[in-house]
Parts: C-alpha cells; sequence; structure tokens
C-alpha cells in the first residue's frame, strides 16, 4: 500500500510444525546494510528464530548466501543485470532439498547480457598502439569468458605511466571509445563498449617531488597532509560549503563515504598535478 516499509516483516513469519519444509519468501534489508533502501529490516536473529528452513530473499540485487546452514538464507541477486552496477553472471538459485532438512544449491545463470567492468594498467604500455592492442585483447577475453552472451563492458585504466599525458588531452578517450566500438562485429556475442574512464596518473615520482621547495612541491604536500588527517573529509567539505556551487552538489556531497572522499582527492591530486606541470 506504500513504496517504503519500515516495518519488521520477518517477525510475522511462523514455520509450519509437523512433516514438509518451510520455504519464507520476503523482500528485506538484511542487517541493515546501508548501501540498500532500509526496507522492512531485520536482523540475522530474526529469520533464525522464526522456525522456517529456507529464506529466499529480495531486495539486495547482488547474489549472497547470508547463511549456509538450517535455515539457509539466500539472495539469489537479480536475473538480469540492468546497469554496471551489476556485473558478472546473473541467474537463480536450483535448490534441492533431502530430509530432514539438508539442502544443496546450484547457481543457474540466466542473463541474456552481461555487464563487466575491466581494469587496465598502462604501467607497461608506451604507446598508443600498446594500448589499443591490449584493449582489443581485453575485449576479445570478455567474450571468450561470457559464455555466449553479449557483454556490455566498462573499461578502466589506471596506473602510473607514459600514457597518462596522452590519455588526459581532451578528445582523446571520446576518440579512442569510438575507434574500439567501430571494430565490433555483429555478433550474437558481441562486445559494446559502453565507456572508457581514468583513473591514471603521472610516472612523476611523488614521494620525491614533494620534498621539492616550489608551488608543485607545496600542492602536493599540502594534499598528503589533507589524505593524512583524521578530519580531512570534514575540512573538505566545509572548504566546498564555502563556495555558491555547493548549493547545487550538497545533496550528493552529504551521502559520500570517507572513501568516497580520499578517491575525490587522489582524483583531484592528479588533475591538478597535470595542471600544475603542463607545458
Amino acid at each position: 500500500p506504500r513504496p517504503a516499509v519500515t516495518e519488521n516483516l520477518a517477525a510475522r513469519f511462523r514455520g509450519r510444525r509437523g512433516p514438509g519444509f518451510n520455504i519464507a519468501v520476503l523482500h528485506a534489508n538484511l542487517g541493515g546494510r546501508p548501501d540498500h533502501d532500509n526496507y522492512a529490516p531485520c536482523s540475522m536473529e530474526d529469520l533464525i528464530d522464526a522456525g522456517m528452513d529456507y529464506w529466499a530473499l529480495g531486495h539486495i540485487h547482488q547474489r549472497e548466501i547470508a547463511r549456509d546452514a538450517h535455515p539457509w538464507i539466500v539472495y539469489p541477486g537479480t536475473t538480469q543485470g540492468r546497469s554496471i552496477k551489476e556485473t558478472g553472471p546473473r541467474g537463480c538459485y536450483l535448490v534441492k532439498v533431502r530430509p530432514p532438512n539438508h539442502v544443496t544449491l546450484e547457481f543457474l545463470p540466466t542473463d541474456v547480457i552481461r555487464w563487466q567492468i575491466l581494469r587496465v594498467d598502462i604501467r607497461t604500455l608506451n604507446t598508443a598502439d600498446d594500448l589499443v592492442a591490449r584493449l582489443n585483447d581485453a575485449i576479445e577475453d570478455c567474450r571468450r569468458r561470457s559464455q555466449g552472451r553479449a557483454v556490455i563492458l566498462r573499461i578502466e585504466l589506471h596506473g602510473r605511466g607514459p600514457l597518462h599525458s596522452l590519455l588526459r588531452r581532451p578528445g582523446t578517450v571520446t576518440d579512442l571509445c569510438d575507434h574500439l566500438r567501430e571494430t565490433i562485429d555483429a555478433r550474437r556475442d558481441f562486445v559494446w563498449l559502453e565507456s572508457i574512464r581514468l583513473s591514471t596518473r603521472s610516472p612523476l615520482d611523488l614521494e620525491q617531488r614533494r620534498r621539492v621547495d616550489d608551488l608543485v612541491g607545496d600542492f602536493l604536500r599540502l594534499v598528503q597532509q589533507m589524505r593524512e588527517a583524521p578530519e580531512g573529509p570534514e575540512t573538505l567539505r566545509r572548504v566546498l560549503s564555502e563556495n555558491p556551487e555547493y548549493r547545487l552538489v550538497h545533496t550528493y556531497l552529504d551521502s559520500l563515504t570517507a572513501q568516497d572522499w580520499h578517491d575525490l582527492l587522489d582524483a583531484a591530486e592528479t588533475l591538478g598535478l597535470d595542471l600544475l606541470l603542463e607545458e
């Protein structure tokens, strides 16, 4: 009757006594996972005490066997990945039961298109041709591992290497995506490149450069101080809140974890270094 249910629905379940196997189906957030809506929240103890033999849970889209003993508690995940957040094989569990309550699970993939994220290190790559060859090999590897399915692929380039400055030039990543997409064969098990994301860094020795007494060294030292400070995320939030743009992004910033703030700081360090060292 309403979109958000905050009641512990698991408390209503009670296994039937006598012969038979009791299966409970519930859409719920088990254990109060902070990265999901707190829909019908319940605890592991709630499910164990209900007297059921098997809990088939929904709401969490990732496949997970939360408890592999009686009573079994299982999130099968989605049967088809719907976005880049739902990568890897998707499907259901075939559950076999024999008396009194012995359970075996077999995962059966049901997805038609598979989402994948592939990380490629640029450290050993020296030219654009080296990178294209490495990415083509990666695409073929994804095709082989998809078991005849089509793949929607995101490539994340990371690591320190000489290609960093080339990749950071405007238009380079767009041109690279277009080139790789043009080579995709029209076949059932195609691999479509969703995007290329950059987290590469300059091959510069940051520890050594941080010791130099100049503007770049000052910048790198300041970033390092912020990274090591326990109150770093709060300091960043305060600095940003003093800018007029904050009103446009504060809702997003309020939801960031400490790790998100450190990732943003790393990205800012990379961008600042690139701009300060630009020829």
